[in-house]
């Protein structure tokens, strides 16, 4: 049996997270959720509508995810062949990290977490 800081946090989870019904602690923890959630929700439409302004970016409207994903039209952007180089360029140029669409299968894509 190894016991750790792990192992004592993962014992208190449960009775942190599963308060009594009807307990202000419930009732604390729902407020808490629905904070957590509103500021997701906040923070993706802030973020898709803002990108979807942008010359040249076509955002994917998130339905539930952190992160939006956004096509770049390469024909905007000259000298930029690929998503990897795109990326590149942004963390260079403006100390900004996306993840290039290639790592999921998507060509001219980036995704940027909110």
């Amino acid at each position: 049996l190894i016991v750790g800081a792990s192992t004592l946090v993962q014992g208190a989870v449960p009775r942190v997270l599963c308060p009594e019904a009807g307990s202000a602690d419930a009732a604390s923890l729902a407020a808490s959720d629905q904070h957590y959630m509103t500021t997701l929700q906040d923070n993706a439409r802030f973020t898709y509508e803002r990108l979807k302004g942008v010359v040249g970016l076509t955002p994917v409207e998130p339905q539930g995810a952190m992160y939006v994903m956004v096509h770049y039209d390469p024909a905007v952007l000259p000298g930029i062949r690929t998503d990897a180089e795109f990326v590149e360029r942004l963390l260079a140029e403006e100390a900004v990290f996306v993840l290039p669409g290639a790592c999921f299968g998507a060509p001219h894509f980036f995704r940027i977490v909110f």
